[in-house]
């Protein structure tokens, strides 16, 4: 299954992390960007105050979330039905989400 953007086209993958928080302004805008400066994966965060940079930061974090998730998705999936079932396929459904399934 192919997943389907707003655009219309496939979704494409995500830009490779790790990435990092950058400020070129002294903290009034923030953007995300490779670890290596040479990618902007969000290149506008402002206009919301103190939150900015934790959303920054978030926004930064995400592939290690996901790879986390996939790691505790694959583990689950090895463990006898009803064990966290919740929890898991509240995991499961974080995953479609961000893989647009």
């Amino acid at each position: 299954m192919v997943a389907v953007g707003v655009w219309g086209g496939e979704v494409s993958e995500h830009t490779p992390g790790p990435w990092r928080t950058a400020s070129y302004d002294q903290g009034l805008t923030w953007k995300v960007e490779t670890v290596d400066g040479r990618k902007a994966v969000a290149s506008y965060i402002a206009g919301l105050g103190k939150t900015d940079e934790a959303n920054a930061r978030l926004i930064a974090a995400a592939p290690d979330l996901l790879a986390i998730a996939k790691a505790l998705d694959a583990w689950w999936s090895a463990l006898p039905p009803g064990v966290h079932d919740d929890l898991w396929s509240r995991t499961i459904d974080v995953l479609a989400k961000v893989e647009g399934r």
